[in-house]
């Protein structure tokens, strides 16, 4: 082999060698430019439990930031729209990345519950079916009845409460409770929520009849009735022997 040989074959070699070293370094170099960018939403100042999302928002406490994909914490919130209507339930540090469990719906009650004269108001639980099945709301007027296992004389349907207003009906979902930890991911959630298959009612009423609502609710299975304008005569309130059940 010749001499001139050798030199053209050496050339070609140290020229493939620099041709990989470039498309090697050029790949690693583009990867880094071309890093996959996420938005995630950030505290800019320390945030305190019940703080209106949509208004840190609004005022700058709450900011839409570009981070790399890696650096993005589990349950990040992604976009500012995610936060309408729900505020801080947690402590948020400045500098945090908002994450899910950081949120709470915002109460679904705007206002005090006005309780009539002479009233108190008394939350019963009742089966979504025998309070009416959605069909009774605040303002609605009922009759209480009781169903009892242990009456004398066996099973037996009472009325404990005629004419009572409904102030209010709730099947609200409880707020869910997170801690922080130091490396602001969330370490411990716990949702509570109300049964979907029951509804709460808050009624007005007598003072002297609270006794009686809370005997029947605790001891019996209650029952709502919405009576139209010329219902009938449901039958006399049961005496308080009667309500226990007891002779």
């Amino acid at each position: 082999m010749s001499r001139r040989t050798i030199i053209l074959l050496g050339c070609g070699v140290v020229a493939v060698v620099l041709g990989s070293l470039v498309l090697v370094f050029g790949r690693g170099g583009g990867a880094e430019a071309t890093s996959p960018q996420v938005t995630v939403v950030v505290a800019t100042e320390d945030l305190a439990p019940g703080t209106a999302a949509d208004e840190a928002v609004t005022d700058g406490r709450l900011q839409v930031s570009e981070v790399d994909a890696d650096d993005v914490g589990p349950g990040a919130i992604r976009s500012a729209a995610e936060l309408s209507g729900r505020s801080i339930g947690v402590a948020v540090p400045d500098g945090a990345q908002l994450v899910d469990t950081d949120l709470v719906l915002v109460p679904l009650r705007g206002s005090t519950v006005a309780v009539p004269d002479g009233m108190q108001a008394v939350a019963i639980d009742v089966p979504f079916t025998a309070g009416g099945a959605g069909y009774i709301s605040a303002g609605d007027r009922v009759d209480v009845l009781g169903l009892l296992d242990d009456a004398p004389g066996g099973r037996s349907t009472i009325t404990v409460l005629r004419d009572v207003e409904v102030l209010d009906v709730s099947t609200e979902v409880a707020p869910r409770v997170a801690s922080r930890s130091a490396s602001q991911a969330s370490t411990t959630t716990t949702v509570a929520t109300a049964t979907p298959a029951s509804l709460t009612f808050l009624i007005a009423v007598p003072e002297g009849d609270v006794t009686r609502i809370v005997q029947a609710a605790g001891f019996h299975r209650l029952y709502l009735s919405l009576p139209g304008a010329q219902a009938a005569d449901p039958g006399p309130v049961v005496s308080d022997v009667e309500l226990v059940g007891r002779p």
